[in-house]
């Protein structure tokens, strides 16, 4: 089966929010039209004035990890429009142990696949505590400030500039704030 990301038909159906800069925007959208299911309907599109919308994380994506899951949701999205770096909080499908990831891109340059979100921090991971304990990362916060309005990055504060501040839970019930690189 073909995948319906630029077949004819295929249009947002509802944008969930948005961040915009001088020369392009962020958009996390639902998408509708021939092909289009509930399973590959959520997107993060990078819209450039005068070039293709992009899609830089869609429901339905492979994700390179030796498991091989899919996208199952988007869940939280962060655009930082003063370095054009991103940070993406999406669901898994597989098991329930290892099915939440964080992905982080950087939209500057005009080649497509350099923009794509490369995947930073998922859960499952084990991490050793500097007491020499070992535990497994359990979930991961991220929590954007977007308005009611669906605009993000208008002069507010930002959970994401070149690291993102997200929280994260461990299996030892220890809850830790942490910032994590953008950028590899």
């Amino acid at each position: 089966e073909p995948d319906p990301v630029n077949l004819p038909g295929v249009t947002i159906s509802r944008i969930l929010a948005y961040w915009a800069d001088t020369e392009r925007a962020v958009i996390h959208a639902t998408l509708r039209g021939p092909g289009v299911t509930s399973a590959n309907d959520g997107a993060v599109l990078l819209v450039n004035p005068g070039v293709e919308t992009r899609i830089l994380l869609r429901e339905g994506d492979p994700v390179c990890d030796w498991d091989c899951p899919k996208i199952a949701s988007i869940q939280r999205v962060e655009f930082n429009r003063y370095n054009r770096r991103y940070a993406i909080v999406a669901s898994l499908t597989g098991s329930n142990a290892r099915n939440q990831a964080l992905f982080a891109g950087h939209v500057v340059s005009a080649h497509p696949v350099r923009n794509l979100p490369l995947l930073r921090l998922r859960k499952g991971s084990l991490y050793q505590s500097p007491a020499g304990q070992t535990t497994r990362l359990r979930s991961i916060d991220l929590r954007p400030i977007v308005e009611s309005t669906g605009s993000g990055a208008n002069g507010r504060d930002q959970v994401a500039w070149t690291d993102a501040v997200l929280c994260l839970s461990f299996d030892n019930k220890v809850k830790q704030i942490a910032t994590i690189g953008l950028l590899p």
